[in-house]
């Protein structure tokens, strides 16, 4: 048999006549891609209009808060980027700062009834 001849046995090929290369795509939950996901959708989620040294000042001030008291702070985003039910943007005027095991325990979660009651519904306070 020469080359790219294919091997026929009764009239059909024994085997396939390709092999599909499955590319699989990045996987979001892997710490290496984390950042980069989340850079994304922050750029999505930024309008035009958006005040970016006001966002730089969150930022900083949760670095300030962390410095000054020992507990780490960080910005969370009132309604969350990404979420099956409503999706925020990337504002000031959708930022909070907490702590961050509030933070951690909020997690991607929303409630209709904003972010005060959100911090007490998780608290299991009244």
């Amino acid at each position: 048999m020469t080359q790219g001849e294919l091997d026929l046995d009764g009239g059909w090929h024994a085997g396939p006549l390709f092999v599909a290369n499955k590319v699989r795509s990045a996987k979001r939950n892997s710490t290496r891609m984390h950042g980069v996901w989340r850079r994304l959708y922050e750029r999505r989620a930024t309008p035009k209009w958006a005040d970016r040294s006001a966002i730089a000042a969150m930022y900083r001030l949760a670095r300030k808060l962390t410095a000054e008291t020992g507990v780490r702070h960080s910005v969370d985003h009132v309604y969350p980027l990404v979420h099956e039910l409503v999706c925020g943007l990337h504002s000031h005027h959708n930022m909070q700062i907490l702590t961050l095991e509030e933070n951690l325990k909020k997690g991607n979660y929303w409630f209709e009834g904003g972010p005060g009651e959100q911090l007490l519904l998780l608290e299991g306070t009244p």
